[in-house]
């Protein structure tokens, strides 16, 4: 193990626990974008969920990216590269435990947990911080990196560009994209009203395309439908050609701040983000009720985003759609 002082240590090889979910990953480009600057002949290896795994990879910032699975194969996954330094970039034990059980030489994440002793370098934990990315700068600072720019850098692959392009040969008219579906219930904006704007939209003359996964498909009759059938980085190229968006708290809100197109993102029990969003093409309108934020969703009453009502998210895309000289 090297000094405690980690600012001049070069380690050949490195892994980095991420967070699991979409819109993390498209955060989370940006760390990568610095850890590689910080380490530029190292091996490095991003660990993610399913979802992050395509957006992480197609950036070309890490040699690899793996998807999370058991904690026994990823011991032994760990034990075999023989990496030198593990990234914790959230308080995650399960994956500090098992870093520490396949021998990983340096371990450095956020000091909270109750296996936190097993780090060798504790960043200090604020639960007021944003606990995707302000942890990880904190950690950057600890390994001797340069001040963490919190710009994505997504990467937009020919095949996403490709398949953006054939969805787009149906559109005939200026579009502004919908997002409907949400992690949980409580992070979703209710479904007639997404409607009720979509019709709006129609009647001014718009395409109203829907995105999403499977689970999204036909929630907006009339709509040209994408949802299932895109990938996320399709999808962010399909934005690239849009007028703007509207989302619920999703990865879609990231991927359209982006790539610069104009997005009015709902947010309920969630804390609304201060990174990527804080663009002039961003609005963030948020549901008021009387529930400590932020929650889990689980101790939601469910009554913040209802509080948005068509009109004001009509308003503001308005605005937005104002800023927009000619369709893209």
């Amino acid at each position: 193990m090297p000094s405690r002082d980690l600012t001049r240590w070069e380690p050949g090889r490195v892994v980095a626990f991420l967070h699991p979910n979409l819109g993390d990953a498209v955060m989370l480009t940006a760390f990568l974008a610095a850890l590689r600057d910080r380490y530029p002949r190292a091996h490095l290896v991003a660990v993610t969920g399913k979802l992050g795994v395509e957006i992480l990879a197609a950036t070309g910032l890490v040699n690899e990216v793996w998807a999370r699975g058991s904690t026994r194969d990823m011991r032994r996954r760990l034990r075999r590269e023989r990496f030198d330094l593990a990234i914790m970039g959230y308080p995650q034990n399960k994956w500090l435990l098992t870093a520490a059980l396949a021998g990983v030489k340096v371990r450095i994440g956020p000091d909270e947990g109750k296996y936190r002793w097993l780090l060798h370098a504790r960043i200090p934990w604020q639960k007021g911080d944003h606990e995707v990315l302000f942890p990880l700068g904190k950690i950057l600072t600890a390994l001797g990196g340069k001040p963490l720019d919190y710009t994505p850098h997504l990467t937009l692959r020919p095949e996403d560009q490709a398949a953006a392009d054939k969805v787009w040969q149906s559109v005939k008219a200026p579009a502004v994209a919908l997002m409907t579906g949400a992690s949980h219930p409580a992070k979703a904006w209710p479904i007639e009203r997404f409607r009720a704007l979509a019709q709006a939209l129609q009647a001014q003359g718009h395409a109203v395309i829907n995105l999403g996964g499977p689970t999204e498909a036909g929630a907006i009759p009339g709509a040209i439908e994408t949802a299932g059938v895109l990938s996320p980085l399709a999808t962010a190229a399909l934005l690239t050609k849009c007028q703007a968006v509207v989302t619920n708290d999703t990865g879609v809100a990231h991927l359209a701040a982006a790539v610069k197109c104009p997005v009015v993102a709902l947010y309920g029990p969630t804390r609304e983000l201060i990174l990527p969003l804080s663009d002039p093409l961003a609005v963030r309108l948020c549901g008021t009720c009387d529930c400590p934020r932020p929650l889990t969703n689980e101790g939601c009453r469910q009554t913040c985003l209802p509080m948005i009502e068509t009109s004001q998210v009509q308003a503001e895309l308005h605005r937005l759609l104002a800023t927009r000289a000619e369709p893209r």
